[in-house]
């Protein structure tokens, strides 16, 4: 068993795992979770460097992080009828999905670009701007994420807690992790939730379906009910919640 990751586990059913985003923790689900526990077998954890998970590696990226939640489960013997990720918890989840295929029924993506900025200067700017100014870069990109001031000022603060080493390096791999041209390899049914803050309109949101890899998706799998920013679960939970249990009571076939 892999020492640096914990699962937390809670509720009795089929099992949903949980991957947060880049600045975020375990306990963003939360309020989803409380809706599903009677029913379902929730798993959550705190990726290196967030939450109560203090343990930064040398060494992280989306690859190696999914590499060691893919050894965890398989030790475990799970196979959960959903793996649910967010932005960089979905890169994870994605990763996992086309490296150990059919490791879970059902793959659920909450605003997972597959694809980050096309050139190397840029992204070096990115990590420059991290690296000497890392609160007011971070008080200005959570901006876009939501329109709640207190979510917002809720989610700079958690961000601001997790470890700066793990941050920046979780941002360089995803910087560099290009999967859009193999979504298409993924062998389970997948769900795409786009919330407002990455497709804020509906010409948007077909752009960015193509831009990163999933328009070959049947549109009932594209889940477009819900609207709220960048952090569906905290700002609609009961929503998120019952869309999350449409996708797992579903058929294997979607």
């Amino acid at each position: 068993m892999a020492k640096n990751l914990e699962f937390h586990r809670v509720g009795e059913g089929p099992t949903l795992f949980f991957i947060h985003g880049l600045g975020s923790n375990r306990h963003c689900w939360k309020d989803t979770i409380e809706q599903l526990k009677k029913d379902y077998h929730c798993v959550t954890l705190d990726l290196y460097g967030h939450g109560n998970n203090r343990n930064v590696p040398e060494h992280i990226t989306v690859e190696s992080t999914a590499d060691e939640i893919a050894q965890m489960m398989k030790e475990v013997k799970w196979k959960p009828s959903a793996l649910i990720g967010h932005s960089l918890g979905g890169m994870i989840a994605l990763m996992l999905e086309l490296k150990n295929p059919q490791l879970s029924e059902k793959l659920v993506l909450l605003d997972t670009p597959t694809r980050q900025i096309r050139f190397w200067i840029l992204k070096r700017m990115v990590m420059n701007t991290l690296r000497k100014n890392f609160d007011k870069a971070i008080e200005k990109q959570y901006a876009h994420m939501t329109g709640d001031m207190d979510l917002y000022h809720q989610l700079v603060e958690t961000c601001k807690e997790t470890h700066r080493d793990a941050y920046l390096r979780f941002m360089k791999s995803l910087l560099y992790t290009e999967l859009h041209e193999r979504v298409k390899e993924v062998q389970v049914p997948m769900h795409l939730i786009l919330s407002r803050s990455l497709a804020p309109t509906e010409t948007l949101r077909e752009k960015v379906i193509q831009k990163y890899g999933y328009d070959h998706l049947p549109k009932k799998n594209v889940h477009r009910k819900i609207k709220a920013g960048h952090f569906v679960m905290m700002e609609q939970p009961e929503a998120f919640a019952e869309t999350l249990r449409d996708i797992v009571e579903r058929s294997h076939e979607a």
